[in-house]
């Protein structure tokens, strides 16, 4: 059960999500499942899309009094909103995976209670951009996976992620804020237990754009 603060938390995200846009790409359905021609389609989307949606953002976080530049100063102003307010973006009802699905197949779409991912993927898009303007040679890329099975089946696949990287060679924030949130929503209910770190947006930035000199299969 939520406490005092965090019901007032949670009303103030309500009135604040009002009118935000929702993120439409041509194909709405699990990019798992789409074909390599319609992925790409979602993903040129994406691109076309982005400076709107980090604008959306940063209006939507400019209610809360929060500046979401990329610099240092804007990361640790965002970093610090979301570790308050992340895990009520997202709509919750106990044992219920209706969320999860929202998230990864588009149905329910992300309008009414499931507006809150909107703003969720644009934090991911916003993490990505801090990773870039601290790494020269990340860009955004689409997830295609890797000679492992499993990647084909990861939640970021046929989605962007942030290649260019070291070691490793590419992140997906966008799903890593999606599983921070949920798990934040889950402490905040009471299930589960508080992980370290969960919701750092600024330890994520710091990990991933980090240059790592040796790569752990060259030791």
């Amino acid at each position: 059960m939520l406490n005092l603060t965090a019901w007032r938390d949670k009303w103030d995200i309500k009135s604040a999500l009002l009118d935000y846009p929702v993120f439409s790409p041509p194909h709405l359905r699990s990019e798992i499942e789409l074909p390599i021609g319609s992925a790409r389609e979602n993903f040129s989307y994406f691109l076309e899309h982005l400076s709107f949606r980090l604008c959306a953002l940063q209006n939507f976080l400019k209610k809360f009094g929060v500046d979401a530049t990329t610099d240092d100063q804007g990361l640790a102003a965002v970093s610090n909103w979301f570790r308050r307010y992340g895990g009520l973006l997202i709509y919750y009802q106990r044992q219920n995976t209706v969320t999860l699905r929202a998230f990864t197949n588009r149905d329910p779409t992300w309008t009414s209670e499931h507006v809150g991912i909107n703003v969720v993927w644009d934090l991911g898009i916003y993490v990505g951009e801090c990773i870039i303007a601290r790494y020269p040679s990340a860009y955004w890329a689409l997830n295609t996976g890797n000679p492992d099975p499993i990647s084909l089946k990861a939640l970021g696949y046929h989605r962007p992620g942030v290649a260019g990287l070291y070691w490793p060679s590419e992140c997906d924030p966008i799903t890593q804020i999606f599983i921070d949130s949920q798990s934040m929503s889950f402490s905040m209910h009471g299930i589960g237990h508080k992980i370290i770190l969960i919701g750092d947006l600024k330890s994520h930035v710091t990990a991933w754009s980090k240059a790592r000199s040796v790569s752990p299969m060259s030791v």
